[in-house]
C-alpha cells in the first residue's frame, strides 16, 4: 500500500474515541438522524449485563468500554456488519455478540503501535476494522464452545499465552492473527483496495472462507511465498499448487499418511503447495493466499469442489477462482439457497450509501418492538436480510402470528425483488407457515413467482432456480396440482434468459411419467412458448423422455426441434453434425437399429439435446461427449430399442482426451425387461473405440456399464466414484418388431 509518512503522523486520538486516518476512505461520523444512544443501547442488550461486568473486571477493561460505547462509527460497524458468527450456511442469526464484544477487547488490550511515535494500530479506521471483522467472525470460537460454555479465559499476566484448543480459535491464535495484519499494513504488502474495506468487507477476509485451520505459520507462509500482485484490479489469485490424488510414496490423498513424511518440517499451506492436494485442499489454498494479501475470498464447493470465490474489483461482483463448473456453494453465506448468487445480491445491499440507516432503523426495532420500525427499515434499502430474519423471528413469538406473517410477506415481495434468491429462501420460510392451506400456498407461489424474478445484474453463474426453488415448490402439490400450477409458473417467468427454461426442465422430470403425459406435457410448453414468443430449451424434455423409455416421445422431442427451430434459444450452442458416417455400418450381421430407439443415463449431469440424439447413429458430431454423468461407484447408460431385437454387435466410441481412462472396468449388459441383465462382454482395456460382436442375443435395452473400479473394496467410503461420459454407442441387431 502505497502511503505516506505524514499520513501516519497526522493520526490525533480525541476525547479517548478512536478517529480514524485522515485519508480519502474516511467515512463520515454517524448521521445527525441518527441518535448514538439507539446503537448503545442495542449492543448493550444484545451483549447482557454480565458479560458487561466481565469485561469491565479485566485489566483495561474499562477503558476499552469506555472508548468503544462513545465511538458511534465503532459501534454502527459492529452491530451493523452483518450477523454475528456466521458458520458455514447454518444461518445462525443470533450469535454471540457478548462473544464477539469480548474479543474485541482482547484485541484492543494487546494492540500494538504502527509508527515510532507510538500510534495504535486499532486507532486507524483500517486497524479498527480489521478487529471489528476477526471479532465478529471468530469471537465466538474463542470464548464460547459449541456446548455455550465459556472458555478459561486467561489473566492479566498471561493473557498472550497460547491456550491450545483443537475444535476453536484460541485467544493466542486470534492475537498473532491480528499482528501479521499489522505488520503486513506498515511494510505495505495488503492489496491497495482494502485501505476502503468498511468491517464487513474485512470479515470476507479474515473469515478465511470457513479455513479455520490456518495457524499463523500459515498465514505467514502464505502471505510471503503466493504470487498476488497488489493493485492489479479484477485479479484472480491462482492456487499454484499440483492436483495429485497419490504422493510419491503411493500414499492417497485421502488417508491419514498422504503428508505424514514431511510433517515435521512443513506447515499445512506449504505441505499443500509442494506435495500436492485435491478439490478442497486447493480451494482453501486460494481462498487464503487471497484473505494473506487483504483481498476478499471465500472456500467455495463446486461440483470438482478446487474453486474458490473472490471478489472482482473491476465488475464490482463475487467470481470464482479455478472455476470448475456450476453450481458454486460458497461457505460463507446468509441463507440456505444459492449462496453464491445470495452473497452477490448482498453486495446491492452492504453497498448501498443508506445501508447504516436502514441498520439504525433496524436496532430502533429491536427495542422498541414495533413490526413498522422493521418495514422502515426494509423500505428503506431493498434487500435488507436482516432485518427480514430478525422481524420473521420475533413475529413468529407473537399473538396473531398468521396476520403479521402476510403483512410480513407482502414487504419482502417489495424488498426483495432485485435478489431473488434471498426472496424465495424467505418464501419458503412464509410457505410452512401455512401448513394445510393450499388456496395460501398457491396465491404465495403465484405471487413469488412474479416477484422474484431472474435477476438482470451480471453474475458468473446462472442460479439453479429448478433445485432450489421448484422442488420445494413441488412438496406442497400433488401430481394434479402441479398440472395446473405449472403454466402459471411459466407465465410467471417469461422473458427470462434462463428461469423459463429451467421450469421447462424440472417440470418435464415431475410430470413426463407415461407417454401419454409426455406428449400432454410437450402441447403445453410449446404452446406456452409460442404465445409468449419464449424460446425453449428442450435438453429436460429429452432427459426425461429417455428415463420414461417411451421411444415415441423420445423421437418426439427432436421433431419439435426440427419443426420449431425458433423457439430454441440463440444462447444454446448446439453441436453441429460434421461428417457423415465416420462411424460406418460394422459388420456385425445386422443393421443399425439403436438409432430407431432412445436413451438413458443413470445420473446425468448435463444434456446437450442434439448430442444425445448424434450418441445412437453413425454421424460425427463436433462435441466431446454425447452425455457426463454424476460420480458415482458404478455408471451405465441404455440404449433402449424399439422392439425385441436380434442382437448382433454394440460399437462403443470413447471421449476423446485425458480423461478417456474414466470408462473402464467396462461390461456390456442385455436384457429384455430391463430388469434382468445379462453380462455379453467386458474389458479393463482403455480405447478410442471398443468392437463388441454379440451373437444374436435377444434384447430389447443394452447397457454399456462402467464397473466398479476397486471391487475388491468392501468399504463403501474406500469406494472409487468416478464421471463417466462416452460418444457413442451404436447398436445393430436385426428386427423381430
Amino acid at each position: 500500500m502505497k502511503r505516506s509518512l505524514l499520513a501516519l503522523l497526522s493520526v490525533i486520538i480525541v476525547s479517548s474515541a478512536f478517529a480514524a486516518l485522515p485519508k480519502k476512505s474516511t467515512p463520515k461520523k454517524g448521521g445527525s438522524s441518527r441518535d448514538i444512544k439507539v446503537v448503545r443501547e442495542y449492543i448493550k442488550k444484545r451483549v447482557g449485563e454480565d458479560t458487561i461486568k466481565q469485561i469491565q473486571a479485566k485489566e483495561g477493561g474499562k477503558k476499552f468500554l469506555e472508548t468503544f460505547f462513545a465511538d458511534q462509527e465503532w459501534m454502527e460497524e459492529f452491530a451493523g456488519s452483518g450477523p454475528v458468527w456466521i458458520k458455514d450456511r447454518s444461518n445462525d442469526f443470533e450469535g454471540d455478540m457478548g462473544a464477539a464484544l469480548k474479543a474485541l477487547d482482547l484485541l484492543y488490550w494487546n494492540d500494538k503501535p504502527i509508527d515510532k511515535d507510538g500510534t495504535l494500530f486499532m486507532t486507524t479506521r483500517i486497524g479498527r476494522n480489521i478487529a471489528t471483522s476477526f471479532a465478529l467472525n471468530h469471537g465466538h470460537a474463542v470464548f464460547v464452545n459449541n456446548n455455550g460454555v465459556a472458555y478459561k479465559e486467561l489473566t492479566a499476566d498471561d493473557r498472550r499465552r497460547e491456550v491450545k484448543d483443537a475444535s476453536a480459535w484460541d485467544q493466542e491464535k486470534l492475537v498473532l492473527h491480528m499482528d501479521a495484519y499489522r505488520r503486513w499494513y506498515i511494510d505495505g504488502t495488503l492489496d491497495d483496495h482494502c485501505e476502503d474495506y468498511d468491517t464487513r468487507e474485512w470479515r470476507e477476509v479474515t473469515n478465511f472462507g470457513q479455513n479455520a485451520e490456518l495457524t499463523i505459520d500459515d498465514l505467514e507462509w502464505i502471505h510471503n511465498i503466493a504470487n498476488v500482485n497488489t493493485g492489479n484490479a479484477g485479479h484472480v489469485c491462482h492456487p499454484h499448487i499440483a492436483y495429485r490424488l497419490w504422493n510419491c510414496f503411493g500414499a492417497s490423498v485421502h488417508g491419514s499418511m498422504y503428508y505424514q513424511p514431511w510433517k515435521h518440517r512443513w506447515n499445512e499451506q506449504e505441505l499443500r503447495h509442494r506435495v500436492g492436494c485435491v478439490c478442497g485442499g486447493i480451494s482453501k489454498f486460494g481462498s487464503g493466499q487471497a484473505a494473506a494479501h487483504g483481498i476478499k475470498a471465500y472456500t467455495a464447493g463446486q461440483p470438482g469442489h478446487c474453486a474458490f470465490q473472490v471478489w472482482n474489483y473491476v465488475k464490482n461482483r463475487w467470481d470464482v477462482g479455478n472455476y470448475v463448473g456450476p453450481p458454486t456453494g460458497s461457505h460463507f453465506a446468509f441463507g440456505k439457497m444459492n449462496d453464491f448468487e445470495a452473497n452477490n445480491e448482498m453486495v446491492l445491499y452492504y453497498q448501498n450509501p443508506a445501508r447504516m440507516d436502514a441498520e439504525y432503523l433496524r436496532w430502533q426495532a429491536h427495542l422498541s418492538g414495533k413490526s413498522e420500525d422493521f418495514i422502515k427499515s426494509m423500505a428503506k434499502v431493498r434487500g435488507n436480510w436482516h432485518a427480514a430474519k430478525d422481524w420473521q423471528k420475533k413475529l413468529s413469538k407473537g399473538s396473531n402470528v398468521q396476520e403479521e406473517y402476510k403483512k410480513w410477506y407482502e414487504v419482502v415481495c417489495k424488498a426483495f425483488t432485485e435478489s431473488p434468491s434471498s426472496g424465495w429462501d424467505l418464501t419458503n420460510g412464509y410457505l410452512d407457515s401455512l401448513g394445510g392451506n393450499k388456496t395460501g400456498v398457491t396465491d404465495t407461489v403465484k405471487k413469488a413467482l412474479s416477484s422474484f424474478r431472474e435477476p438482470k445484474t451480471e453474475f458468473t453463474e446462472v442460479y439453479l432456480f429448478d433445485k432450489k426453488v421448484l422442488d420445494e415448490v413441488a412438496k406442497r402439490f400433488n401430481d394434479v396440482e402441479l398440472w395446473q400450477v405449472v403454466p402459471e409458473m411459466l407465465d410467471g417467468q417469461v422473458g427470462t434468459a434462463n428461469y423459463y427454461n429451467q421450469i421447462v426442465s424440472w417440470a418435464s422430470s415431475q410430470l413426463m411419467k407415461t407417454p401419454q403425459d409426455a406428449t400432454k406435457f410437450m402441447k403445453l410448453v410449446v404452446a406456452n412458448s409460442i404465445k409468449n414468443k419464449q424460446p425453449l430449451d428442450y435438453a429436460g424434455m429429452v432427459k426425461n423422455a429417455g428415463e420414461s423409455r417411451d421411444v415415441k416421445s423420445f423421437h418426439q422431442v427432436y421433431k419439435l426441434m426440427d419443426k420449431l427451430p425458433d423457439t430454441i434459444p440463440k444462447n444454446v450452442k448446439l453441436p453441429k453434425v460434421t461428417s457423415a458416417n465416420k462411424w460406418p455400418i460394422q459388420d456385425y450381421g445386422g443393421t443399425l437399429l439403436g438409432q430407431e430407439g432412445g436413451l438413458v443415463v443413470k445420473s446425468v449431469a448435463y444434456v446437450t439435446p442434439l448430442a444425445f440424439k448424434y450418441a445412437l447413429t453413425p454421424d460425427d458430431i463436433d462435441f466431446g461427449s454425447a452425455f457426463h454423468t454424476e460420480k458415482d461407484v458404478e455408471q451405465w447408460a441404455e440404449v433402449f430399442l424399439k422392439g425385441d431385437t436380434l442382437v448382433t454387435g454394440v460399437t462403443i466410441v470413447n471421449t476423446p482426451g485425458q480423461n478417456a481412462g474414466r470408462q473402464v472396468p467396462l461390461k456390456v449388459e442385455i436384457s429384455m425387461n430391463g430388469s434382468d441383465w445379462e453380462t455379453v462382454w467386458s474389458t479393463k482395456e482403455v480405447k478410442d473405440e471398443w468392437r463388441v460382436p454379440i451373437s444374436k442375443k435377444k434384447a430389447r435395452h443394452v447397457r454399456v456399464v462402467r464397473t466398479d473400479k476397486k471391487p475388491e473394496v468392501t468399504d463403501e467410503k474406500e469406494k472409487t466414484k468416478e464421471f463417466f461420459h462416452l460418444k457413442k454407442i451404436l447398436v445393430y441387431g436385426e428386427k423381430q418388431y
